[in-house]
């Protein structure tokens, strides 16, 4: 047995068995919880085998300007979706395309409120996204993005996107 303690004030502390140690040693990765999310979809696929890329997006230099595409950072995040009010206008340039985000496409943030799915709205056209999300590319055909939306929203989607978090002082995913 191993015993792992969490040196935050929070005290979390997970027992585990020796062959169930991973390449991590917080005691919020084996907790309760997330174990018992990770036997229950034991069959279940995978988030890599639904989509055909999970993209880190990149920093760009931008120019703000009243006639640019939308740029949505993560104080534009409303209840799962991309709020339109109080966006920021952006000019495009090259660099810029790697961080667009079309209706329907799902984006979880990877900094800030850590963990957060959120489907781009349909009435928006193409906009642009800053670095602090990834972005899930190619979802499979059978699979509805909404029905993917909801399943990272529930209980055991959001155990998972927990459970990958890193970082003490600013996490990430």
């Amino acid at each position: 047995m191993i015993f792992l303690l969490n040196l935050n004030f929070n005290m979390i502390k997970s027992i585990i068995k020796y062959s169930q140690l991973e390449d991590r040693f917080d005691a919020e990765y084996y907790s309760d919880d997330q174990i018992n999310v990770e036997q229950k979809l034991q069959s279940s696929d995978r988030l890599i085998d639904v989509v055909s890329n999970i993209k880190h997006l990149k920093e760009f230099k931008r120019t703000y300007s009243k006639n640019g595409l939308d740029f949505f950072r993560i104080s534009n995040i409303s209840n799962g979706f991309l709020n339109t009010e109080n966006t920021v206008n952006v000019t495009v340039n090259s660099e810029v395309k790697n961080n667009t985000a079309l209706p329907g496409e799902i984006l979880i943030t990877r900094s800030g409120t850590v963990g957060q799915p959120i489907l781009v709205n349909p009435d928006l056209e193409k906009c642009l996204i800053s670095s602090d999300f990834l972005k899930l590319e190619n979802i499979i055909e059978r699979l509805d993005p909404y029905y993917l939306w909801t399943f990272l929203r529930s209980k055991y989607g959001k155990t998972q996107l927990k459970r990958n978090i890193i970082g003490a002082v600013q996490k990430q995913i």
